[in-house]
């Protein structure tokens, strides 16, 4: 075999790649063409003999390029997070909000931070849902009775997530938060959006401080008890009668509701699926803490107004949640409507939905709460009588006409203290019943 001839440009670039890589030691640490280690004294990245320990550049690599990696300073890192919360991305503000935190693991707003891009990562997991739900209904096709299985993964995916990963962050940076009395400033050129299934539903701003704490996990824990109570629970129906429900008119909620009872209550008598919405005994501890999760979700609902209440001698413009402060005294007087920055002061009417909601949560939570060791009164029994939701309706501009007869209440303590595997299915049906009455009741 004879050897190509190379041209005299070809050889000068052979020549070039022979010194280069003579040149080149992977053993010490300076760039010049001596293979010995070490054979000048100093740390820096140059091919110089000097004698001092400066590092002509800040990195670690085998250049004499001045490359500065110097880390960000905490309060630039927050900064940036505060920018990506303004941008809609809850998880991008999080990864600056993480590196502040390693860099001064006290620092209040990097701490808070991570509090509201979690619960932007939570609403945005919301809406991947209900994307997926109205999928299922836009495609048809029971998706349970795919060979891959693929809604109980889902389901398994996101509620793996909320335990693991965004839920549990969010509530451990919360407890820090309000154990601290941490707060976090957000300036009304950088408003946060929050965006439910690509609606956005308000633009907030100024100062966080306890009451919008206790605000952020409500929607994770609501979301979190859901999941884990699906998850415990087989799937397994007819999804045609699912779809039906997809059909109605729920601009008129009323009527809506009139139609959808009877369909749900259908889904879960039906004989063909007579699992659905049971579950095994291994998923009772599972239905327990999702109960709990529920139960959270009211307390800490609850405690926003106490917490709004209680702030005094501050320039309540500046907070996201606040008061209308109509005497000037400072403080909170019985009767001021709540603020909110960006929106404004609430009307009456307005004023008498939060009372309705505050007053339902409140018995929610102690009825959820019985039998556990959070009882707010172990003595006596709370069961959630349904005349309890008068208020809620009244505010809405319906009659009160659900009357206070002992029939009409759900146990819910004694149901999570002693779930069978059809106790959820039969709880619902039973709620459904109660509420048919009730619709027919209100015409």
């Amino acid at each position: 075999m004879s050897a190509k001839r190379l041209s005299p440009w070809g050889w000068w670039c052979l020549l070039c790649l022979v010194f280069a890589l003579a040149g080149c030691d992977c053993g010490d640490d300076d760039d010049d063409d001596n293979a010995a280690v070490d054979d000048d004294n100093d740390n820096g990245d140059d091919d110089n003999l000097d004698d001092d320990n400066g590092d002509d550049d800040d990195d670690d690599d085998d250049d004499d390029n001045d490359d500065d990696t110097t880390p960000w300073p905490p309060n630039e890192l927050v900064d940036e997070g505060k920018l990506w919360l303004h941008r809609g991305d809850g998880d991008r503000a999080d990864l600056y909000f993480r590196q502040a935190l390693d860099i001064l693991p006290l620092h209040p707003e990097a701490n808070y931070g991570l509090v509201i891009g979690n619960a932007m990562h939570n609403l945005d997991l919301f809406g991947i849902i209900l994307d997926y739900v109205y999928s299922v209904i836009d495609n048809g096709g029971p998706v349970k009775d795919d060979p891959d299985n693929l809604l109980d993964n889902f389901l398994a995916q996101a509620l793996d997530g909320l335990q693991y990963a965004s839920g549990k962050e969010q509530l451990e940076y919360a407890q820090i938060c309000l154990e601290e009395g941490y707060v976090f400033q957000q300036d009304e050129d950088l408003a946060i959006p929050i965006i439910i299934h690509f609606e956005r539903l308000a633009d907030i701003f100024g100062q966080f401080d306890e009451a919008e704490l206790h605000a952020a996990v409500v929607p994770t824990l609501i979301l979190w008890g859901l999941l884990e109570h699906v998850d415990a629970v087989s799937l397994d129906c007819d999804y045609t009668q699912a779809y039906l429900l997809a059909e109605l008119d729920w601009d008129d909620i009323l009527n809506a509701l009139k139609e959808a009872i009877p369909i749900l209550i259908n889904l879960f008598e039906d004989p063909a699926y007579p699992d659905f919405f049971t579950f095994p005994a291994e998923n009772i501890p599972q239905i327990q803490d999702a109960g709990l999760r529920l139960a959270e979700a009211m307390e800490q609902f609850r405690l926003v107004f106490p917490a709004v209440e209680g702030e005094a001698g501050e320039d309540q413009a500046t907070d996201v949640f606040g008061y209308d402060d109509q005497n000037g005294n400072q403080k909170y007087d019985a009767g001021e409507p709540y603020r909110i920055n960006g929106y404004g002061s609430l009307d009456a009417d307005q004023m008498e939905i939060v009372y309705a909601l505050r007053y339902v949560a409140t018995k929610l939570r102690d009825s959820f709460w019985d039998y556990t060791e959070y009882d707010v009164d172990p003595d006596n029994p709370n069961p959630f009588h349904l005349s309890y939701l008068n208020p809620l309706l009244q505010a809405f501009g319906l009659p009160a006409l659900i009357p206070d007869w002992s029939f009409l209440q759900i146990d819910f303590g004694a149901f999570y203290a002693d779930p069978g595997s059809d106790g959820l299915k039969q709880l619902l049906l039973s709620i459904l019943r109660i509420a048919e009455i009730i619709i027919g009741l209100i015409g």
